[in-house]
């Protein structure tokens, strides 16, 4: 992949309820896409439709220029950088 290319790649990592719609709109815009989640028949849904998919988080990050996390749950909480309020 070209540094042109990866600048205007997105990666989603997590296609659940936040991830999947907000792919699924980038997709439809024409962006390039690297997703991953660890429910492969959702990361099929995007291959078939053009995006590119990932072997796992940090081949999603090699792929491209920004980052989007869709879902926490892959993080531990010594990972995490935010909490909730409570």
């Amino acid at each position: 992949m070209s540094n042109a290319e990866r600048v205007n790649t997105v990666a989603f990592v997590g296609l659940g309820m936040m991830g999947g719609p907000m792919a699924e709109n980038l997709l439809k815009k024409g962006h390039p896409l690297v997703v991953f989640d660890i429910d492969q028949a959702k990361v099929r849904q995007f291959v078939e439709r053009g995006a590119r998919a990932a072997t796992g988080p940090a081949d999603a990050a090699r792929q491209l220029s920004a980052r989007v996390l869709g879902t926490a749950a892959i993080l531990d909480d010594r990972q995490r950088r935010w909490r909730r309020p409570r």
